[in-house]
């Protein structure tokens, strides 16, 4: 027996958006986007308040600074979340939503149109997500079927979203009603990002079997010109990556068939900055860094991610926002354009004269 598995958010999705296209007198590319126009404050609402759930205590401390709500003495820690949700104005509500909720710990896939192709301006990307069909049905029977959901477009961070639902896996439980085993086939959820005139954009999801296919379509859809997974796995992409960055934790090696070991994890042990560590040098001379763990500084936080350079995969193990995204966006697609990064990290210059 199958049983569709779809969450309290999709439930809500799926009742109330039924239509993407933008009313015939929204002319201003940053008036708000549909998604915007159809979420209901109990919608939102139920949003914040599960955005700030996944929070840290220390964010959440942040968000309460940050918008001047004084917390009482009696309020538990476990309380926090809703307590701050039900005194956040609307505006505030929409600009947390806008910056954190499709961006957290995304897992994000990129993806290129080629060295000299950009997309489009965001004036041409409104109008192309005007013509955007209705939401499709979900139907079980369309196993890895991505369909698409919803699009918004967000004027805070200048970008546009399209979301997607699919059908993927199945899981079994013993259902103690029955006392059978059944099978769940799971809804999930996956979003293409599209910044204005750039070379990359995003396919933000976690099976990783799916990125091609939601891209595919969203660029479809978007009548944009075809894309390819982004590759840095070469010596100077990963050189460039390793001088922007500001500290590497992790490090994961790659060997060809000759050897007989085939991968090498390397780890830090404590703040240690695994490329000024002699081993490191070593198994870079040796293997190919296939990925790691790094930090970014932006302004007074740390950007933490891990990367696979090869078909550029990023996992962001930081509560990040949007402008954190943009800001490793920005880095990979200057290091595919060969700029380089030049500061007191270029630790591996060396070894490469």
């Amino acid at each position: 027996m199958y049983v569709v598995a779809i969450s309290a958010l999709e439930r809500h999705l799926i009742s109330s958006t039924k239509h993407t296209s933008v009313p015939n007198d929204h002319t201003d590319p940053w008036d708000g986007g549909p998604e915007e126009k159809l979420l209901s404050i109990p919608q939102s609402y139920n949003r914040l308040l599960e955005l700030i759930t996944r929070m840290s205590l220390k964010m959440r401390r942040q968000i309460a600074d940050k918008y001047r709500i004084e917390i009482p003495e009696d309020v538990e820690e476990y309380r926090l979340p809703e307590f701050l949700t039900q005194r956040l104005s609307e505006g505030e509500k929409s600009e947390l939503l806008s910056d954190y909720y499709y961006a957290a710990r995304a897992v994000t896939h990129f993806l290129t149109l080629g060295i000299r192709r950009r997309t489009p301006s965001m004036e041409e990307l409104v109008s192309a997500a005007e013509s955007l069909p209705a939401t499709e049905s979900l139907d079980p029977s369309r196993q890895d079927k991505p369909i698409f959901s919803y699009h918004d477009v967000d004027v805070k961070n200048k970008l546009i979203r399209l979301r997607f639902q699919y059908f993927h896996g199945l899981q079994r439980f013993f259902d103690p009603d029955t006392k059978t085993i059944k099978s769940v086939v799971p809804v999930k959820e996956g979003t293409v990002v599209i910044r204005p005139e750039r070379t990359l954009f995003e396919a933000r999801v976690t099976d990783r079997d799916m990125a091609m296919p939601i891209a595919f379509l969203a660029i479809k859809l978007m009548k944009l010109p075809v894309v390819f997974p982004l590759d840095l796995y070469s010596e100077k992409s990963v050189t460039r990556f390793l001088d922007w960055i500001d500290s590497l934790h992790n490090a994961r090696f790659d060997y060809t068939e000759k050897e007989d070991i085939s991968t090498i994890s390397l780890s830090a042990r404590g703040m240690t900055d695994l490329r000024g560590t002699t081993k490191f040098k070593q198994l870079f001379r040796e293997g190919r860094l296939r990925g790691g763990h790094v930090t970014i500084q932006r302004g007074d936080h740390e950007i933490n991610f891990r990367i696979f350079f090869r078909n550029t995969r990023v996992s962001f193990t930081s509560f990040s926002d949007e402008e954190d995204i943009l800001l490793v966006a920005q880095a990979l697609e200057d290091i595919t354009e060969g700029k380089e990064f030049l500061g007191p990290r270029k630790l591996l210059e060396q070894y490469f004269h």
